[in-house]
């Protein structure tokens, strides 16, 4: 488990390291604005891409880890679902640009609006690719890939800036960096693989689908809790104040590090541990995990909300400096949302997503109606204090799931065990 949580770590950082360095070029180089309709955009397309692919991108962890034979199977589902995604995305895109885009999708010109459905269906590709390998425990493989994505997305990022092209180039460039990661992914997965007949195919698609819409809604639910803000943000104030909230949001990220990875890790690590009907959950090693990362998570946010008010303006540039304030409420909100996101990958190890569904949900509701009432009248920091609200609310309703799941699994008592203790019970001394 813990050369896995480390590896998972090691995979986790790559990517938002990448993603970190990528949004302060953006920053840099065309300014907030462009920052603001790039994160609009990845949070348009996470919400699209689980939506469409029915939870396969969290489904296949699960399935690859039970039975590494069904690998095959699992990716030749994942170029089917990507395709079908493609064909659902295109309609989905033309309508949200019909209807909000006087409101949310000012600043997409026209290469920006063609490329978001290819967004989508790439996504949809890499996320189960990437899935199947989490599921093998090729953590670092997959940050592999992460430097492929990443390296070709900062250095197309410098070679459009300097060729003086729009920041709206920007999408198209994202979606070479995703086809070329997913590509990498797949090509690890080919060797030994044999053709599938229809029904194969058939019956591993119905088994991943039955498995992913347990988890969909779970997970549709958790990213809409924490991609709503910027899209509600886009809708009442100017891109540039979601260029300003995406970069508190990169501080604060730094605070779910840890969780992410030991997350990722636990997921596959908890369904190979009870992959028999009879075998217990790992309580023990549950609850000094949490402890542990808990103490950590603590210790970090103090850190970051004392040196946020010099570290924004010095990483993003002096203009950054409307998300110092957000930023602050934002650790916080992070702190308890990452001890959350273990909780939910424990239950989905356990295969319990309906109460991860529940807890998505509940918190989802929150963060939408706290955002509506806040967002008009502080701005950006108003969206911060509404992730605070529904995050606190999720660590708190997936932790008291999970301690109930870990509670009914726990092994009755022995016969002789409740004679004895009903005996001292009723001794004087205290003694059978």
């Amino acid at each position: 488990m813990l050369r896995s949580a480390a590896s998972s770590l090691t995979s986790l950082l790559v990517l938002v390291a990448g993603r970190a360095v990528f949004f302060l070029l953006v920053s840099h180089l065309f300014g907030a604005s462009v920052l603001g309709m790039v994160a609009l955009s990845m949070s348009v397309i996470m919400l699209l891409a689980l939506t469409l692919d029915l939870g396969a991108a969290s489904s296949v962890v699960r399935l690859s880890a039970k039975e590494p034979s069904w690998v095959p199977g699992l990716r030749t589902n994942t170029y089917i679902l990507a395709v079908l995604s493609l064909a659902a995305a295109l309609p989905i895109c033309l309508a949200l640009y019909r209807f909000l885009g006087d409101s949310v999708f000012t600043d997409f010109g026209i290469v920006a609006r063609v490329s978001l459905p290819f967004l989508i269906a790439a996504q949809v590709l890499q996320l189960g690719l990437q899935g199947i390998h989490f599921g093998r425990g090729d953590f670092l493989l997959v940050a592999r890939g992460h430097l492929i994505h990443y390296g070709v997305l900062g250095l197309g990022t410098l070679g459009c800036r300097i060729a003086g092209l729009d920041g709206e180039v920007l999408l198209p460039l994202y979606l070479l960096a995703l086809l070329l990661k997913a590509g990498f992914l797949a090509g690890k997965l080919d060797s030994g693989a044999g053709r599938l007949g229809s029904a194969e195919r058939l019956r591993f698609l119905r088994l991943q689908i039955r498995e992913g819409l347990h988890m969909m809604f779970g997970s549709l639910a958790n990213l809409l809790n924490y991609r709503i803000d910027a899209l509600l943000l886009a809708y009442f104030l100017p891109t540039e104040q979601v260029g300003f909230y995406a970069a508190a949001v990169t501080l604060a990220e730094v605070t779910l590090y840890l969780p992410k990875g030991i997350g990722q890790a636990a997921f596959p690590w908890v369904s190979s541990a009870t992959r028999q009907p009879e075998d217990r959950v790992p309580r023990r090693e549950i609850r000094k995990m949490a402890l542990s990362l808990g103490a950590t998570s603590a210790v970090l946010a103090a850190v970051l909300i004392l040196v946020a008010p010099v570290a924004i303006p010095v990483i993003f540039g002096s203009s950054f400096e409307p998300a110092v304030a957000p930023a602050r409420v934002l650790v916080v909100a992070a702190a308890f949302n990452g001890l959350g996101i273990l909780a939910m990958s424990l239950l989905y190890g356990l295969g319990r997503a309906d109460l991860n569904t529940a807890a998505g949900v509940l918190a989802a509701i929150a963060n939408v109606v706290a955002n509506l009432l806040l967002i008009p009248r502080l701005g950006i920091v108003g969206a911060a204090w509404a992730s605070c609200v529904s995050y606190v609310l999720y660590f708190a309703i997936t932790t008291l799931a999970l301690r109930h799941v870990m509670d009914a699994d726990r092994p009755a008592p022995a016969r002789s065990q409740i004679d004895a203790e009903e005996k001292r019970r009723q001794s004087p001394t205290g003694r059978p």
